[in-house]
């Protein structure tokens, strides 16, 4: 009879367990300089959590910026600034055309997700120097 009601307790319990599990998610950006500039990065029109911040990156340096959220959020920048070596600037935007030298252009990152985390990766290169340079207002 103790065999009946210790089997029949722990089928309570397995059935009774709760399977779905609340793991925290986290969110990140890699930003990579592969040029020989050093980059300020103002994301300065973003959807959270990545509003309002700004990054420096020295030339063939990385920032990697880990956040942990609710729920799964997408890469939405609508404005950025970049300045190369502080004194070539350009402002991109995610209404431009899809240059893929436009940071604000989803396409331009490479995406790595799991279960558990989604990491963002953009490469700055002396190309996207080349770019601004040809493409700034005189």
């Amino acid at each position: 009879m103790r065999k009946i009601i210790s089997l029949a307790l722990l089928m309570v319990l397995i059935i009774s367990c709760n399977r779905n599990i609340d793991y925290a998610y986290s969110v990140g950006l890699n930003i990579k300089n592969h040029s020989s500039h050093t980059i300020r990065l103002s994301l300065t029109d973003a959807d959270w959590p990545w509003g309002g911040k700004a990054y420096e990156i020295r030339a063939n340096e990385e920032v990697v910026v880990k956040e942990s959220v609710d729920g799964i959020p997408e890469l939405n920048i609508y404005t950025a600034v970049v300045y190369f070596d502080s004194a070539v600037e350009t402002i991109y935007t995610n209404s431009e055309d899809g240059s893929e030298y436009n940071i604000c252009n989803n396409d331009n990152w490479v995406v790595e997700k799991d279960k558990y985390s989604t990491m963002w990766t953009y490469t700055f290169t002396e190309e996207d120097y080349d770019y601004t340079i040809r493409h700034r207002e005189p």
